[in-house]
């Protein structure tokens, strides 16, 4: 299991990313402003998809203050968007795809371990935000992502798709069948919903490569990574659900969690490191989990590892956004 022992992939060794472009779900704060940070240090062109708030005007002034400093070429932007929200994500899908190449998407906004609530489209807020609005995303910048794969100067398996999954996918329930919407549209414990989402994430980039990648001769990759216990301000959502027991998580957190740009290491790890792509299409990180940088495969529950249950989850997801006007192509 990951921890603060976990290994490490700091800034220097990421490789030189001028010329690429990549989005950040969540990332106008906590793991997704620094893994933000890091492209851009990187020199790579950003894109911050969060919410409508000060933060992220914010982190992209900060990041490009960074960079400027550094004397570093890449450049962060925000674009607003309420992922509760499918025609917001269906926008932002259409700005994204103006660009005229696309390298790496990092799933990583999240509701974490919060009250259930219900998003602008009636659906379960773990559900929407920490899944299905990624699932949708994926499948409208999938264009975009291929367009790319075929550029001269793009190697095979540097276009990366990596979603910020968790440890805390080992608490879903067994019972999960992923059957119905009710099943996953229903109110419940905050972290089994979370822990559930976290599952979905895991189940979803192994679906992705066993339905669209592979047949494709795995040109794009998909991983799914636990960036460790980190302190961010998903601990807010738990003081929120548990009241004093929250208080003091989120205290503990401070004080022995692993900080958000540590945290981040495990996604720029996935998303850059060389050795990721290593073996071609018979590469072992290809619909991988992993818990940190250079980390083991296949440590994963058997749940998570549970092709049916992946089927399951990828046609009801289908099935829910064509219910909401959204069909999806994938």
């Amino acid at each position: 299991m990951a921890n603060l022992l976990s290994k490490r992939y700091p800034l220097s060794s990421l490789p030189d990313l001028s010329g690429k472009v990549a989005v950040v779900t969540g990332g106008s704060a906590g793991l997704g402003k620094y893994i933000a940070m890091g492209l851009a240090l990187a020199n790579a062109k950003v894109l911050i998809a969060a919410p409508k708030d000060e933060y992220g005007d914010q982190a992209a002034e900060e990041i490009n203050k960074a960079v400027q400093e550094e004397r570093k070429h890449g450049r962060a932007f925000f674009l607003p968007v309420d992922l509760g929200c499918l025609s917001e994500v269906k926008s932002l899908a259409e700005r994204i795809n103006r660009e005229e190449r696309l390298d790496l998407c990092f799933w990583n906004a999240g509701i974490g371990i919060a009250p259930y609530g219900l998003t602008k489209d009636g659906l379960a807020n773990h559900f929407q935000i920490n899944h299905l609005s990624h699932f949708y995303l994926t499948d409208k910048l999938l264009p975009l992502l291929r367009k790319t794969v075929e550029r001269e100067d793009v190697k095979p398996g540097a276009v990366r798709i990596v979603s910020t999954a968790s440890e805390n996918h080992r608490m879903a329930r067994s019972d999960v069948k992923f059957e119905n919407l009710e099943e996953v549209n229903g109110d419940g414990d905050p972290n089994r919903l979370y822990s559930r989402s976290k599952l979905m994430n895991i189940l979803f980039t192994k679906e992705l490569v066993r339905r669209v990648l592979a047949p494709e001769g795995n040109k794009i990759m998909a991983l799914a990574v636990h960036p460790g216990v980190v302190h961010t301000d998903q601990q807010k959502g738990a003081e929120e659900a548990y009241g004093p027991l929250g208080t003091v998580l989120r205290g503990a957190a401070a004080l022995f969690f692993k900080s958000p740009d540590v945290g981040a290491e495990s996604s720029l790890w996935a998303a850059t490191a060389p050795e990721v792509c290593e073996g071609g299409t018979e590469s072992e990180f290809q619909g991988a989990y992993v818990t940190e940088p250079y980390g083991k495969t296949g440590t994963e529950t058997d749940q998570a590892k549970d092709e049916a249950l992946a089927n399951k989850l990828w046609v009801l997801s289908e099935k829910t956004l064509k219910d909401k006007g959204y069909p999806v192509e994938m």
